[in-house]
C-alpha cells in the first residue's frame, strides 16, 4: 500500500497507530486473513517462527482464514460506523449509522481521529480489492472521494507553525498523502474494471499539487529550475513526481475510454481533440523520464516447447520497483490509446493523405497490431522478471490489456497462467479478468489445455 507514495505509512506507521486505534487493528487483521485465505500457495513454505506456525494451522482448521477475514472486517466496519454516527446531544442517543458510501466519513465525526478514519478506509478499500468485490470496492472508494473536498479546503489538517519551521511535513501530512495516492490508484483500477469515469477530479490542479505533483497550469509536469520545478527537486524524489504524473494521465485516459453519455453528438465533436491532447501528454511525459525508468537489464529467456512466443521470451529488470510499475502503466496506456484511437486519426485517414489515395484497412490493422504486441511484450517482460509483490499487485490490469492483444492459443495460455500465478501467490483475485479474456477470445480453459478451476473455497465473502 506504500508502493506509490514510498514512505512507510501503512507498513510501519499504521502498525504503531493500531495499538491505540481498534479500527486500524481490525482492518489490518481483516486484510491479512483474507489475503492468506485466498492464496493457493502452501503456507508451510512461508513459515519462519512459532507464531507463524500457529497461524498456518488456522488454514487447516474448521473455520479457516476466510472466516477470520470476514469477522475482523465486520468489526472494522462496526467501529468505523460508530465513529461517524450522529449523536443527539439532548437524548444522548446514537442514531442509525450513516452509509459509508455517502461521503460523511469525516463530517460530524468527533469520536475518532479523522486521519485514523482515513487510513482505516484505505485498508478497507484494499480488503475489497483482494476479491474485486465490485459494489463494496466501489462503495468505499466513493466514500473516500467525498473527503477530497475536505482535503482541498484544508478542513482536515490544521497548520502547525512549529513543524513547518523545522520540517515541511508533519506526520498527518504524510498520512494524508499516503491515503490519497492509495485511493487514486485504486480508483483508477476500479473505474477501469467498471468502465466508468474516475472519482478523482483530474482537472483540480491545486489538489494534485498539494498531494506532491509538480504541475503547471496547462497540466504538464513543471520541468524547470523554479522552486517548484522538477529540475529543482532532489534527484531521489523526481522518480516519484514522474510516477504521480503518469498516474494522473492514466486517470484522464480511463475517463476518456469510459462509455459515452447520452449527449453523443457533443462528445464525438470533441473526441479527436481530446485524444490528440492525451496522446501528446504521454509523448511529453516520455521525453522527460529519468534513467531509472529504463530497464537496467534485458535478458532473453530460454524457450521451452510450450513457450515459443515472442511475447514471452524476455525479462526486463528494474532496480526501482516504482519505476517498473510506472512503465507497466505507461505501456497499458499506449495499448489503450491504440485500441480506442478515433477512426479519423488512423494511419492513412489524415488530411495530409492525397485525395486520390485509397485507404488500406488491412495494412492499418497490421500496423496497429504490431504496435500493440510491442507494448504487450513490454508489460509481460516486466512481470517475467519476477518483480516484488507490490509490482505484481498492480500488474493485473496491464496484463489484462496485454492479454487482449494475444492472438494465438499459446500466447493466451501463457497469459492466463501468469494471471493465475499472481492469484495463487498473492491471494488477490484475477479470475474475473481471466473470464473476461476467455470470453473475448471465444475460447475456454479446456481448449487452451488449462485446468478449469472451481471458486476458491477459502475466499472471504
Amino acid at each position: 500500500m506504500d508502493h506509490l507514495y514510498r514512505y512507510e505509512v501503512f507498513s510501519r506507521e499504521v502498525l504503531s497507530l493500531a495499538r491505540e486505534h481498534p479500527l486500524l487493528r481490525y482492518a489490518a487483521c481483516a486484510v491479512a486473513a483474507k489475503q492468506l485465505g485466498q492464496m493457493r500457495t502452501s503456507l508451510s513454505t512461508m513459515v519462519r517462527g512459532k507464531t507463524q506456525e500457529h497461524l498456518a494451522r488456522l488454514a487447516q482448521g474448521r473455520l479457516g482464514f476466510g472466516w477470520f477475514g470476514a469477522k475482523y472486517y465486520e468489526m472494522a466496519i462496526q467501529t468505523l460506523a460508530k465513529s461517524i454516527s450522529r449523536t443527539d446531544a439532548a437524548a444522548n442517543l446514537v442514531s442509525t449509522p450513516m452509509s459509508l458510501s455517502q461521503g460523511n466519513l469525516m463530517v460530524h465525526a468527533d469520536k475518532e481521529d479523522p486521519i485514523v478514519r482515513l487510513l482505516g478506509t484505505c485498508i478497507l478499500i484494499q480488503y475489497e480489492q483482494l476479491s474485486a468485490s465490485r459494489n463494496a470496492w466501489s462503495g468505499h472508494l466513493t466514500g473516500f472521494s467525498k473527503l477530497l473536498s475536505l482535503i482541498d479546503d484544508g478542513g482536515l489538517l490544521i497548520p502547525n507553525p512549529v513543524f513547518e519551521a523545522v520540517y515541511p511535513f508533519t506526520k498527518d501530512v504524510m498520512y494524508m498523502k499516503a491515503g490519497f495516492w492509495n485511493f487514486v490508484v485504486n480508483d483508477l483500477e476500479e473505474s477501469f474494471v467498471s468502465r466508468r469515469k474516475t472519482r478523482v477530479d483530474t482537472n483540480n490542479l491545486s489538489l494534485w499539487r498539494n498531494m506532491g505533483l509538480l504541475i503547471d497550469d496547462d497540466g504538464t509536469v513543471a520541468n524547470d529550475v523554479t522552486p517548484n520545478g522538477l529540475l529543482s527537486t532532489p534527484e531521489h524524489a523526481r522518480d516519484k513526481v514522474l510516477s504521480f504524473a503518469l498516474v494522473r494521465l492514466l486517470c484522464m485516459l480511463v475517463d476518456y475510454v469510459a462509455p459515452l453519455s447520452s449527449n453523443l453528438n457533443l462528445l464525438l465533436s470533441h473526441d479527436t481533440t481530446a485524444f490528440g491532447y492525451l496522446e501528446s501528454r504521454f509523448d511529453s511525459w516520455l521525453q522527460i523520464l529519468s534513467p531509472s525508468f529504463h530497464a537496467d537489464g534485458t535478458f532473453l529467456t530460454r524457450r521451452s516447447d510450450d513457450q515459443d512466443s515472442d511475447l514471452f521470451n524476455r525479462e526486463l529488470w528494474f532496480s526501482n520497483d516504482l519505476c517498473s510499475t510506472t512503465m507497466m502503466y505507461y505501456h497499458m496506456a499506449r495499448m489503450l490509446l491504440l485500441i480506442h484511437r478515433p477512426s479519423d486519426l488512423l494511419p492513412g485517414t489524415t488530411s495530409s493523405a492525397p485525395a486520390s489515395a485509397s485507404f488500406d484497412l488491412l495494412l492499418t490493422f497490421r500496423d496497429i497490431e504490431q504496435k500493440l504486441r510491442y507494448h504487450a511484450s513490454e508489460v509481460i517482460a516486466i512481470i517475467n522478471a519476477t518483480p516484488c509483490d507490490a509490482v505484481k499487485l498492480r500488474a493485473i490490469q496491464p496484463l489484462y490489456v496485454a492479454g487482449r492483444c494475444c492472438t494465438t492459443a499459446n500466447d493466451q495460455r501463457l497469459l492466463i497462467k501468469m494471471l493465475r500465478n499472481i492469484e495463487d501467490n498473492l491471494g488477490i483475485a484475477t479470475d474475473y479478468r481471466v473470464k473476461s479474456l476467455l470470453s473475448e477470445w471465444r475460447t475456454s480453459c479446456d481448449t487452451l489445455g488449462l485446468e478449469t478451476r472451481l471458486p476458491n473455497p477459502n475466499r472471504s465473502p
